[in-house]
């Protein structure tokens, strides 16, 4: 299996694993939380590129995720998000997916579980 290396920023000095019990808490996901009430969390699959809302953060935590566990929404394969009706986050949870790969111009994966850090990188 394929595993994808995630970055997370943060301000937040995280020990152990990154949750998604803080969703809501910002004005990012605050607005996405008006969307769905699925808990989770926003990741980068390189440093190459992000939001720049994150350029001043005091952390980059890493993680690895089995891909077969992500759906990926931006080749849709399967053509499943054309049929969701309603919640899309609760739908793909529903599946037995841990989270999705989406796009913004660039890869982010959101995930819907919390997961064991790999490194803390203080910036």
């Amino acid at each position: 299996m394929d595993k994808i290396k995630l970055y997370h920023y943060s301000n937040t000095d995280i020990k152990g694993y990154l949750k998604p019990d803080y969703f809501g808490d910002n004005f990012y996901t605050g607005n996405s939380q008006r969307i769905s009430n699925i808990k989770r969390l926003f990741f980068y699959t390189s440093t190459d590129r992000r939001e720049s809302i994150f350029n001043s953060s005091k952390y980059l935590y890493t993680a690895s995720i089995n891909e077969s566990k992500l759906y990926d929404l931006t080749t849709d394969k399967l053509n499943l998000a054309g049929n969701i009706k309603g919640d899309i986050y609760a739908y793909f949870k529903g599946l037995g997916y841990t989270g999705l790969i989406g796009s913004i111009g660039f890869t982010v994966i959101c995930l819907f579980n919390k997961i064991k850090i790999d490194e803390k990188i203080t910036l």
